[in-house]
């Protein structure tokens, strides 16, 4: 037991390390949601810094090549007017071109402010000499273009971006200013040509901070000498930071490029609102985590929930092991003892496993019917016996377990101590053969006291003259004994054994009255049997049914006799305790009567009163006969107990419906039978409805294990022979039971199969990926569809025979032994039983038992090997396998599927198909691409 409660508290280890599993994966999802959510930040971030980048260089392109052409034009006006500083045909040739160009206009003012010329035509009488620009060019001569502020023209009247250049003499000294004002909504229209999104801002800033160009003409000479792109600037010409905006106030992602030929600076901006993609990803991904995250603790959750189960499950097997009175035990064919279990074994002095590694042989030596037993057991002979150990009784039962040449393999068996049972019908038997002298002795008795009535005539006579003697001989006598009047009834006396027997004083039992002594508690019958036996003589014995004073039963037999005294003629009743013999006798014809499994009445009662109311002619009988459907594949999957269970159940429904005199009986394994007496068919019929809505209420309450139990009744009239009744009520039975047997065992398979995948955690979802595994290489091989919706089919039950192995092996986390393993293999043959029971599954059957055959003959149950083996089980063991080395299993990660490929074909030729090992990762690898 302490190996047995060691192997249960170790399954609080893969709780705890689905827990540690759970918590660990939880970390995991919140890590790479936070580390996806950073890494998509940062593509989100280096993504707008390389469209601002690419905006910002095709801006300070196409500013370049305007101010490069302005500049150009700016030359040849310089060198034009210094030759003649006077309007001259090459001049005007410059501004015939000029004209031409729709983007700006241009002019030449002389050193007083006058136009010289201009494209904008008449400005006689315009002077310029207080613009900015004019101003800065009579300061200084930095041989330089000089590109000023937003400015609103004196002829033009529109807001103009001029670049200027200064007109010397031929001595040096200012001689006017070249002028080209440029349209700063230009450089608008390009920024939307460029189909940037309106989350972009783009600016043409000069090193003085005056905005000379915007995609926002509101912008237009706004001063951002303050803001922090000056003083970036200072430090990196080109570049990205975060800011927020000088003249909105908005954040801000900023990419700038300085122009080194002219002081300026180009500034692209990208608003927050450019972030709301990534926004809507960051939201999706803490969604996904965050479900993830539920999915896991609601996992979690359920592996707890069910680990308790499992404890509260496994709580109760120990307790039962540890408190069950048999002895379990199991040999190998040479009768060395593998397994002792059981709380029997302290009454024989020995410790649970001790015995195990130990010969029967040697063990037993001195105990030649238990060697002559195991002797049996191990040559093939199922053994039942009984025998003594000291001063216990012990019963066996050896049951020797064959391979399929007949050869025995191992020997198991259960000893029940029936020490009770046994002392208990040695008492039965000393009392019955006690109570059987007994009778014998009343029954002389009776003739004795019939012989000695005339003595007792005489000693009544000798009483007149000595009281005292009389007296003396009424209270010795063995027998109670009790005068009553003859005409009244009335006590007159009651001796000494009658007191003690009733327990009441003898005033107390004369106020009792003469019903104590009558058949029954009617006074008037009482007086009628006192007035017969002083009119006729003595009467014939009878028994009473009543109790003494304390309520305790006493069966008295009692015979009356007339006696003469005083000259009157009395009643003298003779009574003896026969309670002991009489409830003997009851128990045994309880016994006799009853199954011991159901507590109903057993096959031999039920033809007795078959025979009984055969010869009666004044009754009516109706019969129902039921029929436990699918009790030999209950017992033959989930064991004789839950078949047993299911038998007692099904006594007590049936017997619910009844009351007496009708009555249940077990006529058979799984066959009950219901006698009623006077039923009219409407009886019948309501009771058949009965019994149907409690066997639906019954699976309703159980739908791990449904009922279904076949019913067929018959009504006999009088004269009608019972016998007739009975065949009439079994053929409707069996006619019932024609209809539904199929579904019932489908039923049953179905219900099987959902305990398997309630137990094995491994078989859930398996079958169905084997199912799809076993569709693509149906289809793969060509085969007809019908036979590939068969693969299909054994894909999904080729386990079922696993409903049959105990929890502690089906869900073993670590490595088998080899006890175990021999256990494990045995669920191929079960699964071929449960198969060859149900009709949908019958054509499978076959390919159940051999599915774990190997391709070179090492596999099992019947060691077969090449193309012996069915081609569906050849597809399965591939597909089995690798779903197996693919999937994660509680003592083990998953493997990798080309890992498992790898491993399908080293194992081709001997565990696997070759030509089918070929055809499978063909295939699968042209699914998985």
């Amino acid at each position: 037991m302490d190996r047995v409660g060691q192997y249960l508290r170790n399954w609080i280890i893969p709780d705890r390390s689905i827990i540690l599993f759970c918590a660990v994966l939880l970390v995991f999802v919140w890590s790479g949601a936070w580390w996806q959510i950073a890494h998509d930040h940062k593509a989100t971030i280096d993504m707008i810094h390389q469209d601002g980048d690419r905006l910002a260089r095709a801006f300070e392109e196409h500013v370049r090549r305007v101010l490069k052409t302005n500049e150009f034009y700016l030359n040849s006006m310089k060198a034009e007017y210094e030759q003649t500083y006077t309007l001259s045909p090459a001049l005007e040739r410059v501004f015939r071109q000029l004209r031409l160009d729709p983007t700006a206009s241009a002019g030449v003012v002389n050193s007083t402010g006058d136009f010289v010329i201009s494209t904008l035509g008449n400005t006689a009488g315009v002077n310029i000499a207080a613009v900015p620009h004019f101003i800065y060019h009579i300061a200084a001569d930095t041989g330089e273009s000089y590109l000023g502020r937003p400015f609103v023209g004196r002829t033009s009247q529109k807001v103009s971006i001029h670049m200027t250049r200064r007109l010397n003499n031929p001595d040096g000294s200012f001689a006017g200013v070249a002028i080209i004002a440029m349209d700063p909504y230009y450089f608008t229209k390009f920024y939307r040509a460029m189909d940037f999104t309106e989350n972009y801002s783009i600016r043409l800033i000069g090193f003085d901070g005056i905005v000379r160009a915007s995609n926002d003409v509101s912008e237009l000479d706004a001063d951002m000498s303050e803001s922090s792109l000056l003083r970036q600037i200072k430090n990196v010409s080109d570049g990205f930071y975060s800011t927020y905006d000088y003249i909105s106030g908005r954040p801000l992602e900023v990419s700038y490029h300085t122009m080194p030929d002219y002081p300026v600076v180009i500034q692209v901006g990208v608003s927050e609102e450019a972030l709301a993609p990534f926004v809507q990803r960051r939201t999706i991904y803490l969604a996904v985590a965050g479900g993830v995250s539920l999915f896991i603790l609601f996992f979690l959750c359920y592996i707890i929930a069910k680990a308790r189960k499992q404890r509260q499950d496994e709580t109760w097997l120990r307790t039962f092991v540890t408190n069950t009175p048999i002895v379990f035990y199991a040999m190998d064919p040479k009768g060395v003892f593998i397994l002792s279990e059981g709380l029997g074994l302290k009454k024989l002095g020995l410790e649970a496993g001790e015995a195990v590694g130990h010969s029967a042989f040697e063990k037993y030596r001195d105990y030649p019917d238990i060697l002559d037993a195991v002797r049996r057991a191990t040559g093939g002979e199922a053994v039942f016996f009984e025998h003594k150990v000291g001063k216990v009784y012990l019963n066996n039962r050896l049951l020797p377990i064959a391979d399929d040449n007949g050869r025995v393999i191992a020997v198991v068996g259960a000893t029940v101590d029936i020490t009770e049972r046994v002392l208990a019908e040695q008492r039965l038997r000393e009392n019955f053969e006690e109570l059987t002298a007994i009778h014998e002795e009343l029954t002389a008795t009776h003739e004795e006291l019939v012989a000695t009535e005339e003595e007792l005539r005489f000693q009544y006579g000798e009483l007149h003259r000595s009281q005292k003697t009389a007296l003396e001989i009424f209270n010795a006598a063995g027998d109670g004994l009790v005068v009553n009047d003859g005409e009244t009834g009335e006590i007159l006396a009651a001796n000494r054994r009658v007191l003690e027997l009733f327990g009441y004083s003898e005033e107390k039992f004369k106020q009792q009255g003469i019903s104590l002594i009558s058949t029954d508690a009617n006074k008037e019958a009482a007086l009628k049997v006192i007035r017969a036996t002083v009119e006729e003589g003595p009467q014939p014995l009878y028994e009473r049914d009543t109790h003494d004073s304390k309520g305790r039963r006493l069966i008295l037999e009692i015979s009356c006799t007339p006696v003469e005294i005083d000259g009157k003629t009395r009643c003298l009743a003779s009574i003896r305790d026969i309670t002991v013999r009489k409830q003997m006798e009851e128990g045994l014809e309880y016994l006799r009567q009853r199954d011991q499994m159901t507590g109903v009445y057993n096959r031999a009662y039920f033809e007795v009163d078959m025979m009984r109311a055969s010869a009666s002619k004044h009754c009516t009988v109706g019969i129902f006969v039921g029929d436990l459907d699918g009790l030999k594949l209950i017992n033959d999957t989930l064991g004789h107990r839950q078949g047993d269970e299911l038998l007692k159940r099904v006594a007590g429904l049936l017997a619910a419906g009844v009351k007496a005199p009708n009555y249940v009986a077990r006529i058979g394994g799984d066959e009950f039978a219901i006698v009623l007496f006077d039923p009219d068919r409407q009886q019948m019929e309501e009771l058949e409805q009965y019994y149907q809505m409690q066997v639906e209420a019954y699976n309703g309450d159980n739908p791990h294990l449904p009922l279904s139990l076949s019913l067929g009744w018959a009504l006999g009239e009088e004269y009608v022979n019972v016998e007739n009744v009975f065949k009439t009520a079994d053929n409707n039975m069996y006619r019932q039971k024609m209809h539904q047997s199929q579904s019932v065992h489908g039923s049953i398979v179905r219900t099987l199969m959902k305990a398997l995948e309630a137990r094995d955690h491994i078989t859930e979802g398996h079958a169905d990926r084997l199912s799809r595994l076993m569709l693509l290489m149906g289809q793969s091989l060509e085969m007809p569809q019908e036979a590939i919706s068969d693969l299909r089919l054994f894909a999904k039950f080729h386990d079922i025979g696993k409903v049959g192995i105990p929890d502690s092996i089906l869900k073993k986390p670590g490595k088998l032994t080899t006890d175990e393993m021999n256990i494990m293999r045995q669920h191929c043959e079960i699964g071929f039983r449960i198969a060859k029971s149900s009709p949908d599954l019958e054509p499978i059957a076959d390919w159940v038992l051999k599915h774990q055959e190997h391709w070179n003959g090492k596999g099992y149950p019947l060691g077969i090997n090449g193309e012996e083996i069915p081609l569906p089980c050849r597809i399965l063991g591939i597909v089995d396998a690798y779903d197996a080395m693919t999937s994660d299993r509680p003592y083990r990660m998953a493997m990798s599927s080309e890992d498992a490929l790898a491993e399908i074909h080293r194992c081709s030729g001997t565990q696997f198909d070759p030509v089918l090992v070929e055809k499978f990762i063909t295939m699968l690898r042209k699914e998985i691409i």
